[in-house]
């Protein structure tokens, strides 16, 4: 079965269970689509070491000269206290932390401010 898919079924059930994905499987699918559409991303994952600053967004991603700051949460996930401290300096200077919960909300963004 594809990990992608948002439906299985309970074995002790016919009928689907709604299973959210892990957000690194939105993650995944969010990179390859802003790949297929040309957008520089920087992807920040957390599963290994490293020296971006606590509370780094997921993804920095430019297209067609702005910049949008993203962080995947599953739905009703907020963020932590390093993420809100960061998210704070941000709007400080002006900038806005995009929180979404799936791949399609984050082209979604992007696109409805390209277009």
């Amino acid at each position: 079965m594809d990990p992608r898919d948002a439906s299985i079924y309970s074995p002790t059930s016919a009928s689907p269970v709604r299973v959210v994905p892990p957000e690194i499987i939105e993650q995944r699918n969010f990179a390859k689509a802003a790949k297929d559409r040309g957008w520089r991303v920087v992807w920040h994952k957390t599963n290994k070491p490293s020296t971006a600053n606590r509370g780094t967004p997921d993804f920095i991603v430019a297209a067609n000269g702005t910049t949008w700051w993203i962080e995947f949460k599953r739905p009703g996930e907020d963020l932590g206290p390093a993420q809100k401290a960061f998210a704070k300096e941000l709007r400080q200077n002006g900038v806005t932390l995009y929180v979404v919960n799936s791949a399609e909300a984050a082209v979604r963004l992007i696109e409805l401010d390209l277009y």
